[in-house]
């Protein structure tokens, strides 16, 4: 095999076929991201489709007719004596930036209940542990406080902040609208009447409500002399009555952003149908419809930042046993494959730079069978449950680790292999420090991906009821990293596969001499894992993706193949070199049946060295004799001892 990559006369067909595969990779590559890309216009424009719009014409058409209000009934500016509407007089604004959704809240305006909503999309984990009544979650016991609420022009310019910064493609602003009379006298009733009642007695003269005892007409000619500096240009101070009983127009800079909210009437007999409304945007928006869809995940040592599972119908028991029944198998298959892969592995790891093959296929047979720990798991939960229970937790992030590492893995033995193949002679020169640093990065992406798994911004669950793996929270910048990590390893593991079975195969095809046995096995077992690595590139870059724009049935039979791919993808490397290679298999059978190797190299080396210190060529010949032969009994336990 040495000289047939040394041929320079093969070296131009060898680059030819890489060019070619460089060029069928990057065509395919360049296809998925066109359909991806499609997808995501696709989806984009549907969510902007369900969600109402709030037109520029719209905010033109009431300036207009604002203009021609003042025009009837206010003929000179300076002595007019309507309050201006658009005034930046105050603002409170709320923020939800996982879901995109910004809010003002303007007293008076169902503005408490806003709040609290607002408080549990911020924080959906805490305030489900902290709120147990969200009518108790007020104004002086509100439990987000300032965490999402920010105020005046501050705050706007806080949200357009959030937004720029933020990877989602729709945001919403929403203001509640509230009949002016009937708000008015709401607020009058609440903060002048019963507040006074509840004490038994009547508000006393300087306090609240300019001490006017209940007194509507003193109210109102008081609450309008403090509004009356608008209408001169300037700006009413801050207190309690102004914040109350200002215009609805004078709220969050309405006079700048019209057209960039969304307006909802509320009206107290009406709350349930404008609730309704309200949810329906939201659900467009990616918020769930009920609370009950977020699992409890605080058993574990940090609050978790849970995810809703799509809304789908619990599998019935048929499905469940031609779903999960599968799975298990493949998974009994994979276990003594990468447990028998792990033991020659180790057996064979020597120094690291001459065995750095067998120092990694030992660590990504370990990876293997944690991910088959993970599938059992999950298989085992879809025959026997409904719903995914607490402990899946703790088990799913070791196997999603796992697999982020292994593809790694899966990636440098590509490399490694290409390399080889390509630079047989400068291969060897390769720095220790370079092997060492790959393993240890593959350590610690495993250790990293499996604890991002367990914060707040990280969790997820097994839901058996889809067989699903639920994604985790795709906002934190480091889910993309490790994402983008994986799916750059699944890119170089098919493209040095390809470079490998691209190289190799011309050398052997147009080789004049009669090839070796050795030869076809290796061009065999390149060829059958590249076959492995496209089978699974495909189903999970172009196949999968379907699944979220498919009905809830195909999407489970998708994800169900997807499962059945990671399995193979588990399975592949180790068995593609027990069935094509001769010493492993027989490593693994001196390994349960004969010898311990570890002996047989003891002897070997004792041998060896006594032949090294006899003098003479006869001597040599007859230790070197013997030496073939100890070894050659060691292997075949039928030969007789032989004399020394």
């Amino acid at each position: 095999m040495h000289k047939i990559f040394s041929r320079p006369q093969f070296y131009p067909k060898a680059i030819l076929m890489i060019a070619s595969a460089f060029l069928i990779i990057f065509s395919f590559h360049g296809k998925t991201s066109t359909t991806s890309g499609h997808f995501a216009k696709r989806n984009v424009e549907s969510s902007v489709a369900a969600v109402p719009q709030n037109g520029l014409n719209t905010s033109v058409n009431s300036q207009m007719r604002i203009l021609e209000f003042e025009k009837k009934f206010c003929l000179y500016k300076t002595n007019c004596t309507i309050l201006q509407p658009m005034i930046d007089y105050s603002g409170r604004h709320l923020m939800a930036e996982h879901f995109g959704i910004a809010a003002c809240a303007i007293l008076k305006n169902f503005s408490t209940v806003l709040t609290s909503i607002m408080c549990y999309l911020y924080d959906i984990a805490s305030y489900e542990n902290v709120v147990q009544d969200m009518m108790q979650d007020t104004w002086d016991f509100r439990h987000c406080g300032n965490k999402n609420e920010f105020f005046g022009a501050g705050g706007q310019r806080r949200i357009e902040m959030a937004k720029m910064q933020s990877k989602l493609n729709l945001w919403r602003y929403y203001v509640l609208t509230r009949e002016p009379m009937e708000r008015f006298i709401s607020g009058f009733l609440d903060k002048c009447v019963i507040k006074a009642e509840a004490k038994n007695k009547t508000v006393p003269t300087g306090t609240s409500c300019y001490g006017c005892k209940g007194d509507l007409a003193c109210f109102i000619k008081a609450q309008y002399n403090s509004f009356l500096v608008a209408t001169r240009g300037g700006k009413p101070g801050y207190s309690m009555e102004n914040e109350h009983f200002a215009p609805q127009t004078w709220y969050c800079q309405l006079g700048s952003h019209f057209s960039e909210y969304r307006f909802f009437h509320y009206s107290h007999p009406t709350t349930g149908q404008m609730l309704d409304e309200l949810f329906d945007e939201f659900e467009a928006l990616g918020v769930p419809k009920r609370m009950g869809d977020y699992e409890d995940l605080t058993f574990l040592w940090l609050p978790p930042h849970p995810t809703s599972p799509p809304d789908y119908p619990i599998l019935d028991e048929e499905h469940k046993i031609a779903y999960g029944i599968p799975q298990i198998v493949a998974a009994f298959i994979g276990f003594p494959v990468n447990i028998g892969m792990l033991i020659v592995a180790i057996r064979r790891t020597k120094d690291l730079c001459s065995t750095f093959f067998y120092f990694i296929l030992a660590q990504l047979c370990l990876l293997n069978l944690i991910q088959m720990q993970s599938h059992m798991v999950a298989a085992v939960i879809t025959l026997v449950a409904d719903t995914g229970p607490k402990f899946s937790m703790l088990t799913i992030p070791l196997g999603y680790a796992a697999c982020f590492s292994s593809d790694l893995l899966r990636g440098v033995i590509s490399l490694h292999r290409m390399t080889l193949i390509a630079f047989p002679h400068r291969a060897k020169d390769i720095p220790k420090w370079v092997f060492m640093t790959i393993l240890i990065f593959d350590i610690f992406l495993f250790f990293f991906v499996a604890i991002k798994f367990y914060t707040p911004q990280g969790a997820a669950y097994f839901s058996p009821r889809q067989l699903l793996f639920l994604k985790f929270d795709k906002i934190w910048i480091f889910s993309q990293i490790t994402n983008q990590i994986r799916i750059c390893c699944n890119y170089i593991s098919l493209v040095a596969g390809a470079l490998s079975y691209a190289v190799i195969t011309p050398l052997l095809l147009f080789h004049k001499r009669k090839l070796k046995k050795a030869d076809y096995t290796i061009t065999i077992q390149l060829f059958v894992t590249f076959c492995c690595s496209i089978i699974c590139f495909v189903g999970w870059e172009v196949v999968l993706p379907w699944a979220d724009d498919s009905t809830p049935t195909t999407a489970v039979l998708i994800n169900f193949i997807s499962q059945l791919l990671w399995v193979l993808q588990c399975s592949q490397e180790p068995a593609v070199l027990f069935i094509f290679n001769k010493s492993l298999r027989r490593d693994l059978r001196d390994t349960f049946f004969g010898v311990p190797l570890g002996r047989m190299q003891h002897l070997t080396v004792s041998m060896d060295t006594s032949s090294r210190h006899t003098s003479g060529p006869n001597v040599f010949q007859k230790a070197s004799a013997q030496q073939h032969t100890i070894q050659a009994w060691k292997g075949n336990t039928n030969l007789k001892r032989p004399s020394q």
